[in-house]
């Protein structure tokens, strides 16, 4: 086991499932990564969507109110469904940047201010985070402006990146998506933070990434 919580073990396993409520029964993804438990984050698995597909996600631990404003998540690709990650991969990963925002929005959309941790503690970061939230979510697809391509050698294969950053300082929206190649088997990394330090984390666990033996 591979990956450690500030709670226990136990945290690598997800207790409830986000589409149907049923429980997860392990966690071979969150096997994969190593979270410090000075990260003070946590790995679960969970079953996504009508296919049932599993995901690790590491998230900030604890009760504070910015604390929910980084989050890593980790998919296996199906060929079928996901064809530009095999055909034309910086291609899928462009539309993931355009995709995914829109679900950053709505998750870190009034977490600031008060409570929050690092620069979403800042006086002025409530502000700055709602008028970045509403900015991009005034785009109907995410300019790439704020994206530089980042190619590096990763495990058996190849792995293909594209890091974003978007606002401006004390505050900014920091999110790099990533292609991770296991010979015929692709996996998905994607990883946000409006915090230096949490995205620096959440990196380190990324690169920690071993993918499982192919079933």
């Amino acid at each position: 086991m591979r990956a450690t919580t500030t709670a226990a073990t136990a945290g690598l396993l997800c207790l409830l499932s986000v589409g149907g409520g049923e429980p997860a029964v392990a966690a071979p993804l969150c096997d994969g990564l190593f979270v410090p438990e000075g990260y003070a984050l946590t790995c679960e698995t969970r079953i996504e969507g009508a296919t049932r597909t599993e995901q690790a996600v590491v998230r900030p631990g604890g009760a504070t109110t910015g604390v929910a404003l980084a989050q890593l998540t980790l998919r296996p690709l199906d060929r079928a469904a996901a064809p530009l990650a095999w055909s034309e991969p910086d291609r899928w990963l462009e539309e993931q940047v355009a995709f995914d925002v829109t679900g950053i929005g709505a998750a870190v959309s009034g977490l600031g201010g008060a409570g929050a941790q690092g620069s979403a503690g800042h006086p002025a970061a409530q502000a700055l985070l709602d008028g970045l939230m509403a900015a991009l979510a005034g785009w109907g697809r995410l300019p790439l402006q704020g994206c530089a391509k980042a190619d590096e050698a990763a495990g058996d294969g190849p792995r293909r990146e594209l890091r974003c950053r978007w606002g401006v300082v004390p505050l900014t929206l920091s999110m790099n998506q990533r292609l991770v190649e296991a010979g015929e088997r692709r996996f998905a990394v994607s990883y946000w933070a409006v915090d230096e330090q949490r995205m620096r984390h959440l990196e380190a666990i990324a690169n920690s990434f071993t993918p499982p033996p192919p079933v």
